[in-house]
């Protein structure tokens, strides 16, 4: 757990202090139910088969009783929680019509309630999808580069790096740049 937290801080600083990327094309929104069901679908048969064939090797290589078997129930678990994120997300962008934090809050949830191993454990597992993913949407989504500093995707209010706006750490990107290009 330790690895990852470092990980992640280490992936956060990165972002913030390398040169700013141009921003890869949003996927599209979920305009209709069908939308929905298909992430939903298509993230189970993703993740669950990769899942699958992953927990497979695995097991075979290492000798482990029915691998088959390990597989399948890994498969099942990582493809229902991929399918509840992803149709959460997809969900949530169908009824507010953008994708933001919040479509994420939704897919959290729907994706915690897939990963508890039973309704007892569903609080405790949907609380830590939501908080974790919160964590990521604030600190690791970078501010949009669309002429709102500050603002990310949907217009929601973003923590800036140390205190200093999204047009400050562009400015300082273009500058220092500029005097890589003359040095050479």
């Amino acid at each position: 757990m330790t690895i990852f937290v470092v990980f992640v801080a280490a992936l956060a600083h990165g972002r913030a202090v390398s040169n700013p990327q141009p921003a890869p094309a949003p996927p599209p929104l979920a305009k209709h139910p069908g939308d929905v069901i298909s992430a939903a679908v298509s993230n189970f048969a993703l993740v669950g088969g990769v899942s699958y064939v992953w927990t497979a090797g695995s097991a075979v290589v290492t000798r482990k009783a029915g691998p088959l078997a390990l597989a399948k129930a890994s498969g099942l678990r990582w493809g229902k929680v991929s399918s509840g994120f992803a149709g959460g997300r997809a969900l949530g962008q169908l009824w507010r019509k953008t994708d933001d934090k919040w479509c994420g809050v939704v897919g959290a949830i729907f994706g915690g309630a897939a990963a508890a191993g039973s309704v007892a454990d569903m609080p405790s597992s949907i609380f830590s999808f939501v908080a974790f993913g919160l964590v990521i949407d604030t600190f690791l989504v970078p501010p949009s580069p669309s002429g709102t500093a500050g603002k990310g995707v949907g217009g929601d209010e973003k923590i800036e790096w140390r205190g200093r706006s999204a047009d400050e750490i562009r400015a300082d990107a273009i500058a220092r740049d500029k005097r890589q290009r003359a040095l050479k």
